[in-house]
Formats: structure tokens, C-alpha cells, sequence
């Protein structure tokens, strides 16, 4: 019995990302085919859009949060960062991952982030043209009792203009011990302290 007990969190983690990857490559061929698309823009699919309704599906109790963008062929390359707020300061800064974009035509892509409180753990992808990546990334490491903390997420609800080096707030998560109170993923950019006692903003950048 305890090596089954053991196996579940293994299993969780494999299972996450092939869920998100699967979500991604439905989204990404859906938006090709019926998405309405603008140059240098990234915006969150509505809500009662099919690909937002698949994610949903298959994302469980903490939800899924969907981003499409287009580039022109000036830009090259996508970085997505990941900053984590303690109370109101900033304790650490990182570059989750970056992409290389096509760069010789206008390249779409679709970029998924998945939540698991469960685990831990966030999950995202992003895939555009031929290229995929993707990484995980954990949530509470180290905090005590995190397992009774509370939570709370906020995304862009607009679309962005996307321009040469400039950083896009896409998803802010927070957490609390008592109360959450949640910051806007736009506030934070914009210089906005957050009031939980844990924050995670995820942004991109794409540069030329």
C-alpha cells in the first residue's frame, strides 16, 4: 500500500503535462483555423470559447488559463519569466523558459499555463509553428502548513500590444494563509504592491 500511496504524486506529474500539451495542440489548431488574427497582439481566449471549454474540461478544481498571439517576422524569440512576490517584495526573479519564433513568416502560437494545488506545481506550454516547449514550475516550497492555504488567480482579460522587448503581465496567482486578497496580473506591471502572503506573476517577453 505505501508504494502505491508513493506512486500517486509521480503519477499526477507525469499525467499534468501531457494534459496541458494535449490542451495546447487543440487550442493552437482551432485558433488557426477560426481565430481572428492581429499582428503583434496576445490576449486570453474568452471564456466560452471551445478551446476554453476543453481546457476547463480536462484542467480540474484550479482551472486552465489560455493566451493567443501573433507576431510579425521581425521577432524572434519569446522569454517567459516567472516572479515571486513574499508580502509585498519581490524574493525571486527567473526566466522559465524561452522559444525560439519562425521568423521568416508571421508566426501563431498558443500559450496554456495549468494549476495544481494539488501538487504544487504549474504546469504551462506553448507551442507556435513547429516549435514546443514547456516546464513546470512549483508553488509554497518550503512554506509551512501551505496545505491549508488559500488561493486565488487573476489573467489579462484584454488584449496586449505586444512591441520589442517589452514585459506582459499574463498570470498572477496568489495565496494566503487567511484571507487572499488578489492582485491583477496588469497591477503588478504597473508597480502595484500585492497583499497575499505569496504571489507568482508569469510574463512574457518577445523580442526581434
Amino acid at each position: 500500500m505505501e508504494n502505491k500511496k508513493s506512486r500517486k504524486p509521480f503519477a499526477k506529474r507525469m499525467i499534468l503535462p501531457a494534459i496541458v500539451a494535449a490542451i495546447l495542440a487543440v487550442a493552437l489548431i482551432s485558433f488557426l483555423l477560426y481565430g481572428r488574427r492581429q499582428k503583434n497582439i496576445i490576449a486570453p481566449f474568452a471564456q466560452d470559447s471551445p478551446e476554453m471549454t476543453t481546457a476547463q474540461l480536462f484542467a480540474g478544481p484550479d482551472g486552465a488559463f489560455l493566451f493567443h498571439y501573433t507576431v510579425d517576422s521581425t521577432y524572434k524569440q519569446m522569454t517567459l519569466f516567472l516572479t515571486k512576490y513574499e508580502g509585498e517584495a519581490v524574493i525571486d526573479r527567473t526566466e522559465a523558459t524561452s522559444m525560439d519564433l519562425t521568423g521568416d513568416s508571421d508566426d501563431t502560437g498558443v500559450l496554456g499555463f495549468v494549476p495544481d494545488f494539488r501538487t504544487y506545481t504549474v504546469n504551462a506550454v506553448s507551442s507556435s509553428g513547429g516549435s514546443k516547449i514547456s516546464f513546470q514550475t512549483s508553488i509554497l516550497e518550503d512554506v509551512e502548513d501551505r496545505e491549508h492555504y488559500g488561493r486565488g488567480a487573476s489573467a489579462i482579460q484584454n488584449e496586449m500590444k505586444i512591441s520589442d522587448g517589452k514585459e506582459i503581465p499574463l498570470l498572477a496567482l496568489s495565496y494566503g494563509k487567511t484571507d487572499v486578497e488578489i492582485v491583477q496580473a496588469e497591477d503588478l506591471a504597473d508597480g502595484v504592491t500585492p497583499a497575499a502572503d505569496y504571489t507568482y506573476l508569469y510574463s512574457a517577453v518577445f523580442s526581434k
